[in-house]
Order: structure tokens, then sequence, then C-alpha cells
């Protein structure tokens, strides 16, 4: 693992931190080619790494900070889990927003450490950890739940709805938001809303994505106490 001064740098040279196009207010690392990036990471780490998709604002991810800091989605006073982080934008997002705290949660260690770094860079308190929340819905224990382009896979599907359903009957409130990956289901919660976002054609392979959110709240019954 990379010490953080030296991921950081890294970040720095290859995707430059610059202001998010649909929320200014926030910055975070950006890059219109992932592959320098990933290329120094490996020399660095002397190993195979997965593709630093961290080091882009993506634009779900870039919607729900909007909508948190406009306050469209209000979580003050609440614990927010953002979920399959990757640069940890939205869990930094919702501690400017006033949430109670905020878990940063990503399979990629690398990921996890990235958005403790942008938690420092915008010095708000994250808790990054490594996990994957597919496979253990159970240890994301939070009132907000919250999943920006999360599924881009086949062997995604499955786990996502099992997890939707584990996390809305414990009593979490779930957010999801996906600009047309492919795979991904809303798992029949209600559309909240829509916002078109301009993106990278280098990245998304077009000039913008339709953002969809969908929320609903928890199911009567369940509750969401530290384990």
């Amino acid at each position: 693992m990379l010490p953080p001064h030296e991921l950081v740098a890294l970040l720095d040279e290859h995707a430059p931190f610059t202001p998010c196009a649909l929320v200014p207010a926030l910055s975070a690392w950006h890059t219109d080619d992932e592959v320098p990036l990933w290329r120094a990471l490996e020399q660095r780490c002397g190993h195979a790494v997965d593709v630093p998709y961290f080091a882009i604002a993506w634009p779900a991810a870039q919607v729900l900070a909007r909508a948190l800091l406009d306050g469209r989605l209000d979580v003050r006073g609440r614990r927010v889990a953002d979920v399959g982080c990757g640069s940890g934008l939205v869990a930094c997002a919702a501690m400017k927003a006033g949430t109670a705290s905020a878990l940063a949660l990503d399979v990629d260690v690398i990921a996890v450490a990235a958005a403790s770094a942008l938690a420092s860079r915008h010095r708000v308190a994250v808790v990054a950890r490594a996990l994957d929340p597919l496979a253990a819905p159970d240890a994301v224990i939070a009132d907000v739940i919250i999943c920006a382009d999360l599924v881009s896979r086949e062997a995604q599907r499955a786990p996502f709805a099992a997890a939707v359903a584990s996390w809305r009957a414990a009593g979490a409130d779930v957010v999801l938001a996906d600009s047309g990956r492919p795979f991904f289901d809303p798992q029949g919660l209600p559309l909240a809303f829509t916002e078109r976002v301009a993106v990278s054609s280098r990245v998304d392979g077009e000039g913008a994505r339709t953002v969809r959110v969908y929320r609903a709240a928890p199911m009567r019954g369940g509750s969401r106490e530290p384990g």
C-alpha cells in the first residue's frame, strides 16, 4: 500500500485537483484518461492494481453531492454511508451538508485511501473503510445509505438486489443514483428526480448523461443500531 503522501502526489500529477463541473463548491481529482495514473500506481506499488476509477468524479456522484449541498437530500444529523465511494465525493458532501457522520466504503483499498485524502483536502471527518458492501450488507450501519453508479457488471446484479432489500428491511433510507450503467435495476424504488450532466466523452463515450435518482423510506419495523 502506498503511503498517503505518495498517492496524493500521483493523483496531483495525473488527475488535477479541480472543482467539479456540477458542484464547483467541491473539488476532486479528475482525469480524462486513467491509464497513465494506473501505470504509475502499478509501478510504484510493484504489483497489479485495480483501474483507478476513483480518479474520476462520476456523474451520479456529482448529482448526489449537489443534491446534498442544496438540501434536496436532507441528511442533517443523520449517519450516512457512501457505498462504493470511489473518489469519496458524496461522503465529503454529506459532511459539509451537516450529517452526523459519513462512512466511505469501497472494495478498492487505494480508492479508500484516496477518499480519505479527499476528506482531508476538504477538512471534513470521513471514516473510509475497505469493505465489499454487497457481500456484507449487514456491516453497513447507517441511517442513510447512498449508492452512486455502483452497478456495472452482471455479477453485481443479484448481490445488489439482496443488499438493497437488507438495508431497507433494517430501517435505512436508501438512495440510488445511476447514469445509465449496464445491469442497474432500481429495485422498485420510486424515481425522485433526474438531472442531465456534462461528462468527458473520453471517459464516458458521450458528452452528457442523464442521472436518475431513486429514493425510498425505510420499511416499517426496521432499525439501524450500531453493532
